[in-house]
């Protein structure tokens, strides 16, 4: 009975240790991370230009459709998504060291011109990936795969 109630005593503590490894801290600073670094307005711009594309795509509806459909994607359910993302990849010490780099002023810096320079970079993509389908377009129309 004693050898039961110290091995019940050991287990109860090792699993509170595991429970205190996996701390709450570690996410809240991922999330404080994500937070500094702009990552839920920057996921809602990405879902913003989505939403104006697709209303290109779709002229025949109605804008109050667009703005009721974009308001059901918010940060933080980007952010709920992405955090056990960053645990999986990331010790509490690298998401503190990443926190120290976001509150620093060339961090900052980066937060202030990621926007603009993430939407340029869409646009750049966006040019890309046209060119890249004309060139396939054509090279299929070459070879005898379309007719067109």
């Amino acid at each position: 009975m004693k050898k039961f109630l110290l091995s019940f005593l050991f287990l109860f503590s090792v699993l509170a240790l595991f429970a205190q490894s996996a701390t709450p801290s570690k996410t809240d600073d991922i999330r404080k991370m994500m937070e500094i670094s702009g990552a839920g307005k920057l996921g809602i711009q990405v879902m913003q230009t989505m939403m104006n594309s697709f209303q290109q795509s779709f002229p025949e509806v109605p804008s109050a459709f667009w703005k009721k459909a974009a308001q059901e994607f918010t940060a933080e359910g980007l952010i709920d998504l992405v955090v056990p993302i960053y645990d999986k990849h990331f010790t509490h010490e690298d998401i503190k060291g990443l926190l120290a780099f976001y509150e620093s002023p060339v961090g900052q810096k980066l937060i202030e011109k990621l926007p603009v320079i993430t939407q340029e970079s869409m646009a750049a993509g966006e040019i890309w990936g046209e060119e890249i389908g004309q060139k396939v377009f054509e090279k299929l129309k070459k070879e005898g795969y379309i007719d067109r």
